[in-house]
């Protein structure tokens, strides 16, 4: 103000206009009402009716009872709408057309605005226009199942907006809405039952559907949560509160809180916080850990029929973990969880029955677990069924049904039944099977039953088992060595298209092993692999290039094959060094007196022989 009249300090419009500015977004409504004046008169700004009918629109939305500012801020705004500037924002504008168009969110907002007075003169009759046509439009989207309409329509009802005050119907929207998962729905369904609004006070009810909408981050609903808890001592509400501090949901996480407030659920005879105490204390969560506490917590929640701490305190007896050992009572845990269908507690009396664990062995038992469980989807369960499908243990012996049991476990990825899948089907003669399994004992190295059964596999023609087998031959691995045999199983990989088996095929005719010597072979053989894009193959034919070995001697082809396989694997490069500077892969082909071709390097520039990149006849 004094810098707008001078007063004191210089006359500075820009100046008032920034102070103007500060103080008009803190509400004031003379400061928002001045503001305006500069905007409308560009006066410290760039003349702006829009800009200023916004601020006269907020001065008289802030004047309050001051009657004074009220009045030039509307007859300011007045001016402005007169020539054109509503004063709306785009925001504000936009939810007016929308409103108009029938979109009943907007019009209950504008209803809002109207009842309040948020961006628009206060204007009861408006309000209530607009919040009976929003309910006719959120009456037909919550028919629809509309989560989001189901609750304002809730929030039309408990507040009589739009239609006559009715707590029942907005229970039974909100009701709607919050089984659809809606956070504010459950929030409010959450006060209604707190305050006996509709339907009668019920805190348990309250405490649910408060812990549903905390866990969705509604701050509200966590402080209800913590007054049901406190204040009414409500066990349920103690419970959910201790869950939602342990998960850090809609709080922070804090073990230390979810324990206290466990705690007195539990000491209440809450049976999922006794359980839950029993977790901290065996996890030592907020807790220091401590196992006979565990057991202590588990016990109270087991013996009131909870299925999850019926199990655990079945593992602390048969592990020792906080009780003393007990495979007797471990059992009996167990069956009670079983019983209720924990899944984890089956699977473990099959392992009893069949092992003989705190009750006499019974494999009938077992299977009779074991396939509650595996029906149920559980990989390791429906392993064990299947082993005792293939062995006839508490079932007539069925290899098929194993394998049907084996299968699905190991679409789950379980290790043990692909590897009896494979067992089972390479004794069944299939050849792919007895190739996997003969890799498997080769890579436990006994190599003489990974012989045995690449054997199997290659005599009905798998060609991967062809060329492993003749790989056993030229190693002497499982078998005495025999260059001759395992030219004659690389040969049948290698007719078959196989670049492995071609490459070693080629190599057998340039060393001349097992085989006569034959380069024009190995260039051919070479060159297959080659063209399958095998790296040792694109070396190797370089080779024999550089060296005229099958092939009339050229340099060009030799450094172009070998330059292939220097760029795709590093030790072939090294290999392609200069004699004299040893600098990698710069090396090329100069044509020297009399048009002898030499090596010549890129970096330092002298010239060697080729025998120096082991090209040698």
């Amino acid at each position: 103000l004094f810098r707008s009249n001078g007063q004191g300090v210089p006359q500075d419009y820009q100046k008032a206009v920034e102070w103007y500015t500060k103080a008009a977004e803190q509400g004031r409504a003379k400061s928002q009402h001045n503001l305006g004046n500069c905007y409308k008169n560009g006066q410290g700004v760039a003349q702006d009716y829009g800009e200023a009918a916004r601020w006269f629109s907020r001065a008289l939305q802030s004047a309050g009872d001051d009657k004074e500012v009220k009045a030039k801020a509307q007859n300011n705004l007045d001016f402005c709408r007169k020539k054109g500037y509503s004063g709306y924002s785009e925001q504000e504008l936009k939810l007016f057309r929308e409103a108009e168009q029938g979109d009943a969110q907007a019009q209950y907002e504008l209803g809002l605005c109207y009842n309040l007075g948020h961006g628009v003169p206060q204007d009861e009759a408006k309000a209530k226009e607009w919040y009976a046509k929003a309910v006719v439009g959120y009456t037909e989207a919550a028919a629809q199942g509309h989560a989001d309409a189901q609750y304002h329509l809730g929030l039309c009802y408990e507040n009589g907006k739009g239609v006559a005050q009715d707590y029942q119907k907005a229970v039974e929207w909100y009701t709607k809405a919050a089984e659809q998962g809606h956070a504010w729905a459950q929030y409010h369904l959450g006060d209604c039952y707190y305050n006996g609004q509709g339907v009668a006070r019920d805190y348990a009810k309250a405490a649910e559907w408060y812990t549903k909408a905390t866990k969705q981050g509604v701050d509200w609903a966590k402080k209800q949560l913590v007054k049901v808890a406190t204040e009414q001592g409500h066990v349920i509400a103690q419970y959910h509160l201790g869950d939602c501090y342990y998960h850090g949901q809609g709080v922070s996480q804090d073990y230390g809180k979810a324990v206290e407030w466990y705690t007195k659920a539990a000491e209440r005879g809450h049976t999922d916080a006794q359980y839950n105490l029993g977790l901290c204390y065996e996890k030592g969560h907020g807790v220091s850990q401590d196992s006979q506490k565990a057991v202590k917590w588990y016990t109270k929640a087991a013996e009131q029929g909870h299925a999850n701490a019926q199990y655990n305190l079945g593992v602390c007896y048969e592990k020792d973990h906080g009780a003393p050992q007990d495979c007797k009572k471990a059992v009996k845990w167990y069956t009670k969880a079983a019983e209720q269908g924990h899944t984890d507690a089956q699977d473990k009396l099959g392992h009893c029955y069949t092992f003989g664990q705190g009750v006499p062995r019974d494999y009938q038992k077992a299977v009779e677990w074991y396939a509650k469980v595996a029906e149920q989807g559980r990989a390791d369960a429906q392993y064990n069924l299947g082993l005792c499908y293939e062995n006839g243990q508490g079932v007539a012996q069925d290899c098929d049904k194993a394998v049907e049991w084996y299968t699905k476990a190991a679409e789950q990825g379980n290790s043990d039944a692909k590897r009896r899948l494979i067992v089972i089907g390479a004794e069944r003669g299939d050849a792919e099977a007895q190739y996997e399994y003969a890799w498997r004992y080769y890579c436990e190295h006994d190599y003489a039953k990974a012989v045995e059964w690449y054997t199997r596999s290659a005599e009905q023609g798998h060609t991967p088992a062809q060329y492993e087998l003749g790989n056993c031959y030229y190693n002497g691995e499982g078998v005495a060595k025999d260059d001759a045999k395992a030219a004659e199983w690389c040969a049948k990989a290698a007719e078959k298209g196989y670049d492995r088996a071609q490459y070693n095929l080629g190599l057998h005719y340039k060393k001349g092993r097992g085989i006569p010597r034959d380069y024009a072979k190995a260039v051919l053989w070479l060159t297959k692999a080659v063209e399958q894009g095998h790296t040792d193959a694109q070396y190797e034919l370089g080779c024999c290039y550089g060296a005229g070995l099958g092939v009339p001697r050229d340099y060009e082809k030799a450094l172009e094959w070998c330059m292939k396989a220097a760029e795709r694997d590093f030790d072939y490069r090294k290999l392609l060094k200069c004699a004299w500077c040893e600098t990698y892969t710069s090396v090329g082909v100069e044509r020297g007196l009399f048009g002898k071709k030499k090596i010549a390097c890129k970096t330092c520039g002298k010239t060697f022989s080729p025998k120096k990149l082991g090209w040698t006849p």
